[in-house]
């Protein structure tokens, strides 16, 4: 430790020093000081009480780090106790506080009872909620993003404009759940229950929804591009301009659904059901709908430009001015179906079954469609369709018929 310096002048010859007298008694003060400090230096008395000092600090912080854990088990301890003692009660009671500290320091919230919790705004961003109870809870804009929620209940829980982006809700129970304007992007909701839940705008981009249950629920323009939805049932539900583009979607169930100006280009429907369906205006363009059920299906202005239909059944169903050029309707089923104005040029209708078709002679174009091997063809069909007024073909060979396709268009150009 360095010693203090020996004070170099007396007051008599500082004082002779000071340029403003104003500033005597300040100088004359730190004159004094400076003479205390190097009187005291020798004394082994300071010296000891530094040391003293110094080992009280260690010695503090020592006991601080050592009495961490039991701090942390007490704070633990307590924010149970604050989250058991408000258990089924409404309202907040020091449960959202409690919630995100323990959270913050990582301890699992399996099967935490929460229900009927007043808890907005609430962040339990990456939460261990396994089998957690929040049914009925309170979780506007709730941060819930990466949370694992499997098994949980959460029936009836408001989740109005809340961040599930990436949550782990495989097997849980949202049925009558609100969660208009909800971010559940990436969410792994496989097997869980949606059923009659307020999805409006929400946003499903890449989730995972197979074998989901979704009847009933309201998914108007919610944005689905991507979704995965095989096995999935979505019968009864609202998708009115939802978008639905290359979502996955074979062998779901959306029979009697209303997909009004739905967007589902791209879309893959394989033998999904959507019988009965309303999907007037809907953007289908592109869309795998092979071997899919359209019974009774509500078509009217749809657009069905480049769609795969084969083997697709659309019995009874109404495609009043759809469009439906360039799609493959290979062995379809037709019969009974209204083609009023209906747009069919370029359309394969090799082996497809006309049976009853209503209003065949209003259609808007059937202009180098393929009826070869047509079925049950109305009387006086094939001559009315090859007419060049109407300028079908009936060509077996696939590819000659797309290569005769390809030269016309070329031509129109």
């Amino acid at each position: 430790m360095e010693k203090t310096e020996q004070p170099k002048s007396s007051w008599r010859e500082r004082k002779q020093d000071i340029t403003h007298k104003w500033l005597s008694p300040f100088i004359y003060l730190e004159w004094l000081c400076e003479r205390l400090s190097y009187r005291l230096e020798g004394w082994a008395f300071l010296d000891i009480l530094r040391h003293v000092v110094r080992l009280a600090v260690l010695v503090a912080v020592i006991s601080y780090i050592w009495e961490m854990d039991a701090r942390r088990k007490e704070k633990h301890y307590q924010a149970w106790q604050v989250i058991n003692l408000a258990q089924g009660k409404s309202g907040s009671g020091g449960r959202k506080a409690a919630l995100q500290d323990l959270n913050r320091d990582d301890v699992s919230l399996i099967g935490v009872d929460v229900s009927k919790a007043y808890l907005p705004e609430i962040d339990l961003e990456d939460a261990f909620l396994y089998n957690a109870n929040l049914s009925g809870a309170i979780l506007s804009k709730a941060n819930l993003s990466g949370a694992r929620l499997l098994e949980a209940n959460l029936s009836g829980a408001d989740l109005n404009n809340s961040n599930l982006s990436g949550a782990k809700l495989k097997l849980a129970n949202l049925s009558g759940a609100t969660l208009s304007l909800a971010n559940l992007s990436d969410a792994d909701l496989t097997v869980a229950n949606l059923s009659g839940a307020d999805l409006t705008i929400a946003d499903l981009s890449g989730a995972d929804l197979n074998n989901a249950n979704l009847s009933g629920a309201d998914l108007r323009e919610a944005n689905l591009p991507g979704a995965y939805l095989p096995d999935a049932n979505l019968a009864g539900a609202i998708l009115s301009r939802a978008n639905l583009s290359e979502a996955y979607l074979p062998d779901a169930n959306l029979s009697g659904v209303y997909l009004y100006n739905a967007n589902l280009s791209g879309a893959k429907l394989r033998k999904a059901n959507l019988s009965m369906a309303d999907l007037a205006v809907a953007n289908l363009a592109g869309a795998d709908l092979d071997n899919a059920n359209l019974s009774g299906a509500k078509l009217k202005l749809a657009n069905l430009f480049g769609a795969t239909l084969s083997l697709a059944n659309l019995s009874d169903a109404d495609l009043t001015e759809a469009n439906l050029s360039g799609a493959d309707l290979t062995v379809a089923n037709l019969s009974g179906t209204e083609l009023n104005n209906a747009n069919l040029s370029g359309a394969d209708l090799s082996y497809t079954d006309i049976l009853n078709v209503q209003n065949w002679k209003d259609v808007k174009s059937i202009e180098f469609a393929n009826i070869y091997g047509i079925k049950n063809p109305p009387d006086g069909f094939i001559e009315w369709a090859t007419a060049p007024e109407q300028s079908a073909v009936e060509i077996e060979d696939r590819r000659e018929w797309q290569a005769l396709l390809k030269e016309k268009r070329r031509q129109k150009k």
